[in-house]
């Protein structure tokens, strides 16, 4: 049995909100998750439209009834879009529920955000002033 592509996706989906059940991200990581998700659905519908245009067809799995060899459009820039944009959904998925070091980043580059930087991570005193031996003893 032949499993199509979008089946695999679907599959690997299923498996990854299962395992990460009961995790969330912040409201970054879920900015950053549906800008990822919209950019890579976009990749996808322009690599199936590329197809319909040439009147070719999209299932991988029917190599003889496809007509033509796409070579314009979104293939130009991509040797294959569409498992590309069946594969960002799944990381879009991932940033959204594990933040993928985004809001650690954002922690960085803002200062703590809103709240301010953890008072139980950050020092209470800069590092150079520790008396840390240079030297094992």
């Amino acid at each position: 049995m032949r499993v199509p592509p979008v089946g695999v996706a679907g599959a690997a989906a299923l498996a990854q909100i299962w395992l990460s059940r009961g995790a969330s991200g912040s409201t970054a990581s879920r900015l950053v998750a549906g800008g990822a998700a919209a950019l890579s659905v976009g990749v996808l519908l322009a690599s199936v439209g590329s197809f319909r245009r040439h009147d070719t067809s999209v299932n991988p799995l029917e190599v003889d009834r496809a007509a033509t060899l796409v070579r314009t459009g979104i293939f130009r820039a991509f040797r294959n879009p569409m498992y590309l944009g069946m594969a960002g959904p799944l990381v879009a998925q991932a940033i959204q529920r594990t933040g993928l070091g985004i809001d650690a980043a954002r922690s960085t580059l803002c200062g703590g955000g809103a709240a301010g930087p953890d008072p139980d991570r950050v020092p209470s005193r800069p590092l150079a002033d520790r008396n840390v031996p240079l030297t094992a003893p």
